[in-house]
């Protein structure tokens, strides 16, 4: 089994991890992610953090569930689920974070 949490955003290519972790799972092995979801990157939330001088905004990059199906599938991994969670369980606003489990 493998995870990742929260660093895909700051990965370019989504590809290299996906080639990695197909190399690594053995057979039926599970790989999950998380990650901030897509739709809250496009509403403009980014990774931040506090300091004296103020907010500081990391470099991010925004990956489409999409392409996370596709850069998976063509690494011989299949989705299996995928899950949303939201802020304090309020479904009527944009999920936090979006849960994406592969096999292979």
């Amino acid at each position: 089994m493998g995870t990742c949490s929260l660093i895909h955003e700051h990965i370019k290519d989504l590809n290299l991890v996906f080639k990695q972790v197909s190399e690594t799972l053995k057979n039926d092995g599970i790989f999950f992610v998380s990650k901030l979801h897509p739709f809250k990157q496009y509403s403009g939330s980014k990774a931040s953090y506090e300091t004296e001088e103020g907010t500081q905004e990391l470099a991010t990059h925004v990956h489409h569930i999409s392409e996370y199906i596709a850069v998976a599938k063509k690494n011989g991994l299949k989705l299996m689920e995928l899950k949303e969670w939201f802020d304090e369980d309020n479904k009527s606003e944009i999920p936090r974070l979006i849960g994406l489990v592969f096999q292979n």
